[in-house]
């Protein structure tokens, strides 16, 4: 908000006051004292009616401690009305009381009710506070403050405007005068609030802020049906301030028609007069809960009072001027400025009269009718003498009357101030002479000399004596003489004539307009360079008044979709926001339509092109175009919040992963106990067929225990991408397999498998992963409802022209997976999104939106790709090409390759004893010579002892004391080239790595089946004697 001077210049004053200030002058009061009173006045001395509520506070104060004296601090909110002014005012406060401790706050009127809140809240948070004169309907915020009780001001406006329908019953039309003050407006919202009773019966005028002036000549203009009705006009919108009294005289000077009040204190000064208040009954209200409090009541148990009813009360010089009798009046209306009776003034000559009135009566009559006649003429001429030298000498522009000659006949105060002389001094001179034009002479020679050029003054006055027509706003320079220098100002010159006792003359107004022609200017170049700074902000700037925005910048129109700025305009913030965000939304507002500091938040919107976004805004208070508004600066945080979301469900996904790993690293273990036995036992010629069975059966289920687990560490990324060629039918049968067991009756599962299918090069868990992420994905589209589900697997012959459009795709033979679902279906904005990370349309707790991105991240990785159909409740389908191969699946071709064996010597290490005792008894029927330790120090000492017994070492990875890659390096010091092989449960690719770049011939993974043990041994032994 910018600094008008008065608000520097009061800044200024009350830091330097502060400043000089002693810190120690203050002391908080000691007990037995008189209690310690700070009285916050929102106006200045001599305003009458605040004036009365402290008169009326100090009397109800002296009639209990004599010798109490409050301290009283005056707001002045009348004549500084910018905030800048009062927020100083309210520092100086701070600084001045630091020190000081008060037994209780008072506030008078509504301007010092949030300052004593927030003096409160920073100085003295336990003080109590008492309030009167507070008559804003919008004031409901001090019912949530603690320790505040006080006297509502409710001005009866109502009683008002039915009184005087009551006197006036011809009355249309009402003008209402209020100026721009708090108290002004306050009362407008009120007068507007019950004007709604009198709908029909009579139509309200509220004009635009004026002058003294211009509201006078209003009052002045109105016709015969109308009145007016004053509810607060101290401070014009030229800033000019007056006492209530003096301003009343001023609107009231030339009225015709009755003008009211709502104050008792400007009756006599020109109304007739209303449903009147006065202030000493709301100070001896609030004297009396003062009182109260400070004998030891809680504040917030005390009711809240409302005002002292308003009275009526007329001013009987007005009745009589508008011709209203005493008995038009309700029977409870006080009458001021009652005169004498005439019998009281001429009792002897009524009496001397009555003895001759059959005579006189005729005669009397006829005189009192005349006399009233004419005092009826008189009131209103001089009302129209009032009305025009109160206009004339109130303009703060020089204003001047000149004859034929120019010469000055009059000249009103703001005139007489210019020149630097008194009005009357300056009255016969010639118009140059009096103004000190810098081309005039010594003595009277305004025009009459060569030096002077064309004058625009005295031209237009020339020109308006000749045509009889006036002249506006015309512009003219005028070089003037002060204090022996000249200067040259800019002016609006207008004139029009009058006649004035029986003479012609010209009324002149001169207007300087260089400070405002300077003014425009530098407005006009701040203007723009603040329009090139909103216009190139990076974030979105917007006004909003009432929840409506009043203007935006263009990056605000692009946060919210709009094509240019004018399309935000006129727009319902509201209708912006989810609807879950209009309650925060709409306490923000209120907070912010009080003045009070909201702080930054986070608003999901929905912008006019229909997509969602996240917006970040900060807003201030401030005035603009003469309303309270909020200006909001945003920032679109859309991708930042998606970012900090998936950043989330990454640490999500990392913390499950590695809990995962743990697990199955302990399944691995308990797994490979099952498996070892299951398969030495499948080994055993004298096993009866049935059991044989049976163990069969045990061993199935335990390879696919294996897969589960090789999936787990898959997921939490402790196993390494192990491509093999395998066949796909599997694969498709165990997932339809286990989606009957876990899918609901509703959804009909169908699988087609061509016979024919070929092999693919590919991770098995990769795959198993790929397709249960597509089936899943097809679950949830067929939601409730359910729905088919259809497998199909075959093969395909690609060529160039079906690979059109898919980069890195080669032409050849393909294995094509199709997932198809009857479910919802998607729209092509949706299907354009599917595969990034994170993106889901369900809810927060249904998917994680990385399904799909991994299966298309690992077909990718294969070599192929993925195609969708899918439209909008015809459903979709997800065809996965990948690269067929030639040759026999492993699984197919391993079965018929006979186990290899040996007879050397091995040492078989880990610390779990079952496992431990499982490998002796698989390398055992195998043919090896095997020793088994359970503590790899143990292991250490006995391979120490005889470094060439043993040809071979298993050992765990996994280990306490000793893990197996330490264990391994400590027996390469021993002896180098000793082959070795690493058993793990885990499967992480960089502990493979270590062990490779170690010199360990095999990592084989948990559980270990017969076959796999067999091929590693034989293969690392083989190596080794090799060389």
């Amino acid at each position: 908000m910018r600094r008008g001077p008065i608000g520097f210049i009061l800044s200024f004053l009350l830091a330097v006051a502060a400043a000089l200030a002693p810190a120690g002058g203050l002391e908080a009061a000691t007990p037995g004292r008189d209690p310690a009173i700070l009285l916050l006045s929102s106006y200045h001395p001599g305003y009458a009616w605040s004036d009365r509520e402290i008169e009326g506070f100090l009397e109800g104060l002296k009639s209990w401690k004599p010798g109490l004296v409050p301290h009283i601090e005056h707001l002045d909110a009348k004549r500084f009305l910018d905030r800048t002014s009062r927020e100083a005012i309210e520092r100086h406060l701070r600084f001045k009381y630091r020190a000081l401790r008060f037994d209780l706050l008072v506030a008078f009127d509504d301007p010092a009710v949030p300052v004593a809140l927030r003096l409160r809240q920073a100085l003295f948070p336990e003080t109590p506070l008492v309030f009167a004169g507070v008559d804003d309907p919008e004031a409901d915020y001090l019912a949530a403050e603690r320790g505040v009780t006080g006297v509502r001001e409710r001005s009866d406006i109502a009683g008002t405007l039915a009184l005087a329908l009551r006197l006036h019953p011809k009355a249309r039309r009402v003008l209402f005068l209020h100026d721009e003050t708090e108290t002004g407006l306050a009362l407008r919202r009120q007068a507007e609030a019950v004007l709604p009773r009198f709908h029909g019966r009579l139509e309200a005028v509220f004009p635009p802020p004026l002058t003294f002036g211009e509201a006078a000549e209003q009052v002045a203009r109105l016709p015969p049906d109308a009145f007016a009705l004053i509810l607060s006009f101290a401070t014009d919108r030229a800033g000019r301030s007056l006492p209530m009294e003096e301003g009343t005289d001023l609107l009231t000077a030339g009225a015709e028609v009755p003008v009211y009040g709502l104050r008792s204190e400007i009756l006599g000064h020109g109304i007739l007069g209303g449903m009147l208040l006065d202030g000493r009954d709301h100070g001896l209200k609030a004297a009396a809960l003062a009182r109260r409090v400070l004998a030891g009541e809680d504040p917030g148990r005390i009711r809240v009072e409302e005002t002292p009813a308003a009275v009526a009360m007329f001013d009987y010089r007005q009745m009589a001027r508008l011709g209203i009798g005493e008995g038009d009046l309700p029977a409870e209306a006080r009458v001021v400025n009652r005169p004498a009776s005439f019998f009281e003034r001429h009792r002897g000559a009524v009496i001397a009269a009555a003895a001759a009135a059959p005579l006189l009566g005729l005669w009397v009559a006829l005189l009192l009718v005349l006399a009233g006649r004419k005092r009826r003429l008189e009131r209103a001429l001089e009302s129209q003498r009032r009305l025009l030298s109160a206009v004339f000498e109130s303009v703060p522009h020089i204003l001047m009357l000149v004859d034929r000659e120019v010469r000055i006949v009059r000249i009103n105060r703001e005139g007489a101030r210019r020149v630097g002389r008194r009005p009357e001094e300056v009255e016969g001179f010639l118009c140059g002479d009096a103004l000190f034009c810098a081309h005039a002479r010594q003595g009277p020679c305004c025009g009459e000399t060569p030096a002077c050029p064309e004058c625009a003054v005295r031209t237009l006055a020339l020109r308006s004596f000749e045509t009889g027509q006036g002249a506006e706003n015309m512009p003219g320079s005028l070089l003037l003489r002060a204090n022996g220098e000249k200067r040259e100002f800019e002016a609006l010159i207008s004139t029009a004539p009058v006649r004035v006792d029986e003479r012609d003359l010209v009324l002149v107004s001169i207007v300087d307009v260089t400070a405002v022609q300077r003014m425009e200017r530098e407005l006009r170049a701040s203007e723009e360079r603040l329009r090139r700074l909103i216009e190139s902000a990076p974030d979105g700037i917007y006004i909003q008044s009432g929840g409506v925005i009043r203007f935006a910048n263009p990056t605000a129109a692009r946060i919210f979709g709009a094509g240019r700025p004018e399309d935000l305009v006129g727009r319902a913030v509201r209708d912006l926001v989810l609807p879950e965000e209009h309650e925060a939304l709409a306490a923000r507002l209120a907070a912010l339509g009080r003045g009070l500091p909201v702080p930054p938040r986070t608003f999901r919107v929905v912008r006019l092109d229909g997509k969602p976004a996240e917006i970040d805004v900060t807003s201030v208070f401030f005035r603009f175009q003469g309303e309270d508004a909020g200006l909001v600066f945003a920032r679109d945080v859309t991708e930042q919040k998606k970012l900090e979301r998936g950043l989330v469900q990454a640490q999500k996904m990392e913390a499950i992963g590695t809990l995962a790993g743990g697990i199955a690293h302990d399944f691995n273990n308990i797994l490979g106990v099952i498996v070892g036995n299951a398969e030495l036992m499948a080994f055993d010629p004298g096993l009866p067929p049935a059991a044989r069975g049976q163990l069969e059966q045990i061993l199935a289920a335990s390879q696919r225990a294996k897969s589960l687990v090789r999936q787990i560490l898959a997921f939490s990324r402790h196993s390494r991408e192990e491509r093999l060629l395998i066949n796909l039918k599997p694969i498709v049968k165990e997932t339809i397999e286990f989606l009957r067991s876990s899918v609901k009756p509703a959804v009909r599962l169908e699988q087609f498998i061509a016979p024919d299918a070929g092999p693919v090069f590919a991770d098995p868990t990769q795959m198993q992963q790929v397709v249960m992420n597509l089936c899943t994905n097809a679950v949830q589209a067929l939601g409730e409802e359910g729905g088919q589900l259809r497998l199909k697997l075959e093969n395909a012959d690609l060529g160039p022209e079906d690979l059109a459009g898919q980069a890195g795709a080669l032409p050849g033979p393909y294995l094509v997976l199709t997932v198809t679902d009857t479910g919802c279906g998607m729209s092509p904005e949706v299907m354009a999104r599917i595969f990034e990370p994170f993106f889901t349309t369900k809810g927060p707790d249904q998917g994680t939106g990385l399904g799909l991105a991994v299966a298309h991240g690992i077909v990718h990785a294969h070599g192929g790709f993925i195609r969708v159909y899918s439209e909008p409740g015809r459903g979709s389908t997800f065809k996965v090409f990948l690269p067929r191969a030639e040759g026999k699946a492993e699984a197919d071709a391993e079965a018929a390759r006979p186990l290899p064996t040996g007879s050397e010597t091995i040492l078989f290490v880990d610390d779990e004893a079952p496992l431990a005792e499982l490998g002796r008894g698989l390398l055992a029927g195998l043919g090896y010579r095997v020793e088994v330790r359970t503590a790899p120090l143990e292991a250490l000492a006995a391979f120490q002892s005889a470094p060439s017994r043993y040809d071979l070492v298993i050992t765990d990875l996994a280990m306490p004391q000793m893990n197996g890659l330490r264990l391994a390096r400590e027996l390469f010091l021993i002896r180098p080239g000793l082959p070795v092989i690493l058993c793990t449960g885990f499967g992480e690719p960089e502990e493979e790595g270590k062990a490779r770049a170690l010199g360990i011939r095999a990592v084989l993974y948990k559980p270990l089946l017969r076959r796999e043990l067999a091929e590693a041994v034989r293969r690392a032994l083989d190596e080794a004697q090799q060389g």
